[in-house]
């Protein structure tokens, strides 16, 4: 782990390794320098979060993540910039200690160091009284950066030419071969494997008796439970999923671990979810589905295949200026 100590000559050694590596592959003929800030024996940066709140960050390059303090979690909560939608999962990380910790990640909108400014980077969340790091997150999509351990500035070169998207980043991400954006295609009619596949991955069941697909095109399906009660055909039981309106990059599906253990389908994305026996009601922009099912590789190709037979999902980061 890197972090710029001053007082620290093993920390020092440690910036060191980590600034070359940074330097490696990269020119700073238009670097953005940054004066750092001396705090409590620690060299630390300024760093804007959402246009709205300014703290002091320590640079670490063996950090996976941003990392933000629950108070100042809370904060930006308060401060409206955090919402619903910028929720992803939890992690289990091991610290330095050899201990462990779980951690909620949301992506921060805007992440500004200087002049230079990232969107929607991957954070997560530390107890209260944690330290703020400047993490892998953040410099990773960074072309290069290095310390000047003489004058005390960080310099940060532009975005790496690759640099991973905040989809590639999201642990919540359905990567799987196969799942790839795809532009929207008329469904065939008649087209059971796809109704058997939606059927799967709404319910757990082959049995689509308990779907109705309102639009082909738009790859809106309605779920209703099955059963012979009356109350089952009350609207207010059945739950509308537009599966195009679906991040796939910050969805998630897992196996949960209570007794026995079920596959879990969680939707991300811009209304996802409606009750039409509520209409008032607000769409939702998270949706969880507990299966009837432990089978986790069948849910998953049953994914895999309603996006590759007509379903599109939403492209985040073209859309993501609608939550900020």
């Amino acid at each position: 782990m890197s972090r710029f100590r001053p007082h620290n000559p093993r920390g020092l050694a440690r910036l060191a390794a980590a600034t070359l590596l940074a330097l490696a592959g990269g020119h700073f003929a238009q670097a953005e320098v940054v004066q750092l800030q001396l705090e409590g024996g620690t060299y630390v940066v300024p760093v804007l979060l959402n246009h709205k709140i300014i703290r002091s960050f320590t640079i670490d390059s063996g950090s996976a993540d941003v990392s933000i303090p629950e108070e100042v979690f809370t904060l930006l909560i308060r401060s409206g910039t955090v919402a619903q939608q910028d929720l992803l999962d939890t992690r289990r990380y091991r610290l330095a200690d050899g201990s462990e910790q779980t951690s909620q990640r949301f992506l921060i909108r805007s992440l500004r160091v200087g002049s230079v400014e990232l969107r929607d980077v991957v954070a997560s969340v530390v107890p209260e009284g944690g330290e703020l790091l400047l993490g892998q997150s953040f410099l990773s999509r960074l072309s290069s950066w290095s310390i000047d351990n003489d004058r005390h500035t960080l310099a940060l070169n532009g975005l790496a030419k690759t640099a991973p998207s905040p989809a590639a980043q999201a642990a919540a991400a359905v990567s799987a071969p196969g799942m790839e954006q795809r532009p929207a295609v008329a469904l065939p009619s008649g087209d059971s494997e796809f109704l058997k596949a939606l059927a799967y991955l709404v319910t757990g069941s082959d049995d689509s008796g308990e779907i109705k697909v309102v639009d082909r095109a738009e790859c809106i399906v309605e779920v209703r439970p099955k059963s012979s009660a009356p109350a089952a055909s009350a609207p207010d039981q059945a739950m509308r999923l537009h599966f195009n309106n679906v991040d796939r990059s910050r969805s998630e599906i897992r196996t949960t671990t209570g007794a026995p253990p079920r596959v879990e389908v969680t939707l991300r994305g811009v209304a996802v979810a409606e009750n039409p026996g509520h209409p008032e009601s607000k769409a939702e922009a998270v949706h969880t589905i507990v299966l009837q099912t432990a089978e986790y590789d069948r849910v998953r190709s049953a994914w895999s295949y309603i996006y590759s037979h007509g379903c599109r999902g939403l492209n985040w980061s073209s859309r993501s200026s609608e939550h900020r």
